[in-house]
């Protein structure tokens, strides 16, 4: 589908003028292409690690600043400066919470700038628990959200949390 604003300026005329009207289409279109170059993602792809063991290991970066956006891989409870996790479910959330937030932040977003996120937890009853937390981080934002009940990479993970947030721009 043409942008709204060339809509009204394609139109053929079933005449020999149909080439000019062809190639006038065309040039308007080049034009409004090269005008929005930036805004098409042509930003170079940033990545963000946490250093992470796991990252590391297997290959993958914490988050991806890709256009006007960050995409923020699954993030578990580990505390990564000393790579403990803790037992309480709600204790983990928190941590993912604050692991988050400083890539967002690194990545020039915010809480408030999420748009998508998922949340996987081995247990389905473990997911109340983390409501208040996941509120305090979220609730301004009120993302689209989905919540799956899968196994996690090791046992002592009780919830991963993958955000999705646009970047803030300052004009």
């Amino acid at each position: 589908m043409l942008p709204q604003r060339l809509q009204h300026h394609v139109f053929f005329k079933a005449s020999l003028d149909f080439g000019y009207h062809l190639r006038r289409y065309l040039v308007q279109l080049h034009v409004h292409t090269l005008a929005n170059v930036g805004r098409l993602g042509c930003m170079s792809r940033r990545h963000i690690s946490t250093g992470s063991t796991f990252e590391q290991t297997i290959g993958y970066s914490r988050a991806v600043i890709d256009g006007d956006y960050v995409f923020v891989s699954g993030t578990t409870g580990y505390n990564y400066t000393d790579m403990t996790i803790s037992s309480n479910v709600v204790e983990q959330v928190e941590q993912c919470m604050q692991n988050i937030g400083a890539v967002l932040e690194e990545a020039g977003s915010q809480w408030d700038q999420v748009v998508r996120v998922r949340y996987i937890l081995p247990e389905r009853a473990d997911f109340e628990p983390c409501w208040p937390v996941l509120r305090k981080y979220l609730g301004e934002a009120a993302p689209a959200a989905t919540m799956l009940v899968a196994g996690l990479y090791e046992p002592e993970m009780k919830i991963e949390v993958e955000v999705t947030a646009r970047i803030v721009t300052t004009s």
